[in-house]
């Protein structure tokens, strides 16, 4: 099982131990997700527009706090910088938005959909400024995307697949247990 950054590794690591596209045969996607562009509840933005209005009034002032270098929140944040204006990133690892960083309390967060930022989110210590994917979160449906909220064409998703060993033939419904077959 791998999650999305199995296909992104090759771009920013020059070596590995393995081929991530000879090596394995996909098998199957298991689920996607969406990040969600999040910030503190006292932020002063309220929306995706006064974020981006702030990024680009103020070059270089802002960051963005993400999972870790490489991981699918890093990568979001990295496709949204050119459409919104110079910031840098802050790579802390198991960071959660409304906490830690008090001294830069307003700055925004990607954070994977997951059920403890649901809680945060409606409880209000966070609010979500946008879902990272084409279509909106079934499970925040008042939430825009960042296409919706001002980045037209922005797309981006967490993704968990399943692999298997290089070369591996095709299955078919001849392979599968009788009560697993296609009907």
């Amino acid at each position: 099982m791998v999650a999305s950054g199995h296909a992104t590794n090759p771009f920013l690591y020059a070596k590995l131990p393995y081929d991530t596209f000879k090596d394995f045969t996909p098998i199957s996607l298991l689920a996607s997700s969406p990040n969600i562009l999040l910030v503190r509840a006292d932020s002063p933005y309220k929306t995706l527009a006064d974020l981006l209005a702030a990024a680009r009034a103020n070059p270089g002032k802002l960051s963005y706090g993400m999972a870790g270098n490489g991981t699918s929140t890093h990568l979001a944040g990295e496709l949204l910088k050119p459409r919104q204006g110079r910031y840098s990133r802050d790579p802390l690892q198991g960071r959660r938005p409304g906490r830690e960083r008090p001294a830069r309390r307003a700055d925004p967060d990607l954070d994977q959909q997951r059920t403890g930022i649901h809680g945060q989110i409606s409880a209000g210590s966070v609010r979500a400024l946008g879902v990272t994917t084409a279509k909106r979160a079934a499970i925040l449906p008042d939430v825009p995307t960042i296409a919706e909220a001002g980045v037209p064409g922005y797309d981006t998703a967490v993704w968990w697949g399943l692999l298997g060993p290089a070369n591996m033939p095709a299955m078919s419904s001849q392979n599968f247990p009788a009560t697993l077959s296609p009907r």
